[in-house]
């Protein structure tokens, strides 16, 4: 796909790194991401960020992920010309993850509270984007209109705080997004990233311009996937991102719309 003309949209290119705390501890990297498109145009992103209070978090994180991904997939071949079809796409992927994380902890064996993590999955066609949640983390898009934030970390009533994919109450925690068109660039990423990627105004959630805009200019002028991969990996391994939070980040972005040069 690389080339000096650029890549061909849609494409999407992304990096998880451990963070500082983490590798003071000697624990692996928690979080999970994975992307998919289809030459045709539909496309599924899944972000996960396993609990750092759940003893095998990590293999959770990557469990959800995996388990979405599937599942969406498979059902991406059908008709998703309708709003509806879109959300209920990444739904299913939801739950597909749900039940994977059941099966592993029978698996494993271990208590389901053991595969702790969030999870956020977005669904694309075109330049319509659907995204359910459950946890902390965050949607954010490029529009004509600027910067949008998609789908906010959740809310709870104490600090560091999440309702995870493992919990009793998890259905009642998602978190879906209206469908929304006109998006041509997006980034999914776990909360290591939010302090960085996200500002907070009048008690809302923003996205940053200073952190958002150069990485949607890098991405849309792309020539190579791996090369992407390792400029996220570089800059969420940077000491500017990690004085803000040492936790580990994740970042997957996505150009939905035309090829990356041709863009206006």
């Amino acid at each position: 796909m690389g080339g000096d003309p650029g890549l061909t949209a849609p494409y999407a290119f992304g990096a998880s790194v451990v963070g500082p705390l983490h590798v003071q501890m000697g624990l692996p990297c928690q979080d999970a991401g994975d992307y998919w498109f289809h030459e045709s145009g539909p496309g599924v992103i899944a972000v996960a960020d396993g609990l750092g209070s759940a003893a095998k978090s990590d293999v959770g994180a990557r469990t959800a992920v995996a388990a979405g991904l599937r599942t969406a997939v498979a059902a991406a071949a059908s008709d998703l010309t309708d709003d509806t079809a879109l959300v209920g796409l990444a739904r299913a992927a939801l739950m597909a993850a749900r039940q994977a994380l059941q099966d592993r902890a029978r698996l494993e064996p271990c208590d389901l509270r053991d595969l702790a993590c969030t999870l956020i999955v977005a669904a694309i066609v075109g330049d319509r984007v659907a995204v359910v949640h459950v946890g902390d983390g965050a949607v954010v898009g490029l529009g004509s209109d600027g910067l949008r934030l998609l789908s906010a970390p959740g809310l709870s009533e104490y600090a560091n705080e999440v309702v995870p994919l493992t919990s009793d109450g998890w259905q009642e925690a998602v978190r879906t997004a209206e469908c929304v068109s006109g998006i041509k660039c997006l980034a999914l990423f776990t909360d290591g990233c939010q302090r960085a990627a996200l500002a907070r105004h009048d008690d809302q959630y923003v996205p940053y311009e200073g952190f958002f805009d150069p990485v949607f200019a890098y991405a849309r002028e792309l020539t190579d996937l791996g090369e992407g991969e390792q400029e996220l990996r570089a800059l969420l391994a940077s000491e500017k991102l990690c004085r803000n939070c040492e936790d580990d980040k994740t970042l997957v972005v996505a150009v939905l719309g035309g090829p990356g040069r041709s863009e206006p």
